[in-house]
C-alpha cells in the first residue's frame, strides 16, 4: 500500500488543475483514470501469479473482488498497455498545469511522479520476479530471473 501514496497528490492536483482549466480534458483523464483503474487490471491483477495474495499495491486482495482469475492468459499484453496507459495519465495535464501554474507547478508535477518512480523502484519493481514487465525491463537482472 505504501506504494500507492505517492498517487494520492498526482490525482489530486491532476484533477484540482483539470478542473480550473479544462473540463473536457478533466473527463478524458477521468476515463482514462477509470479505464486504469478497473479494465486494466483485469488485463493484468486478473492473470498475475499475485491474485488473491498481497502484493505491492493492494490489487491481488482487491481484484478477486472485481473478477475472476485468468487462468492461463498472459498478462504481458495487458502489462503494456497499462504502461501505456500510464505514460497518458501522467503527461496528459502537463499543459493545463503549465497554464495554471506555470513552471513552478510544472516542477512540482514531475517532483511528484519522480518520487512516485523511486518508491515504485525501490519497494515494487526491485522485488517484483515478473521480469516481463515493461516497468521491470531496466532494473535487476540476475542470471536466475532473466527469461
Amino acid at each position: 500500500m505504501f506504494s500507492l501514496l505517492p498517487l494520492i497528490p498526482i490525482i489530486a492536483l491532476a484533477v484540482f488543475v483539470l478542473a480550473q482549466t479544462n473540463t473536457i480534458r478533466l473527463i478524458i483523464w477521468l476515463s482514462a483514470l477509470g479505464i486504469f483503474a478497473v479494465p486494466l487490471r483485469y488485463l493484468v491483477c486478473a492473470r498475475c501469479p499475485y491474485y488473491g495474495q498481497y502484493c505491492s499495491t493492494l490489487m491481488g486482495k482487491t481484484v478477486p473482488l472485481m473478477f475472476k482469475k485468468q487462468e492461463g492468459k498472459s498478462m504481458k499484453p495487458g502489462l503494456w498497455i497499462d504502461m501505456a496507459f500510464f505514460v497518458f495519465l501522467f503527461f496528459f495535464p502537463v499543459p493545463d498545469l503549465w497554464r495554471f501554474g506555470g513552471i513552478v507547478l510544472v516542477i512540482v508535477w514531475f517532483g511528484l511522479l519522480s518520487l512516485f518512480f523511486i518508491v515504485m523502484s525501490l519497494f515494487v519493481c526491485s522485488f517484483c520476479p515478473l521480469t516481463f514487465c515493461p516497468a521491470n525491463r531496466g532494473g535487476k537482472r540476475t542470471p536466475e530471473n532473466v527469461q
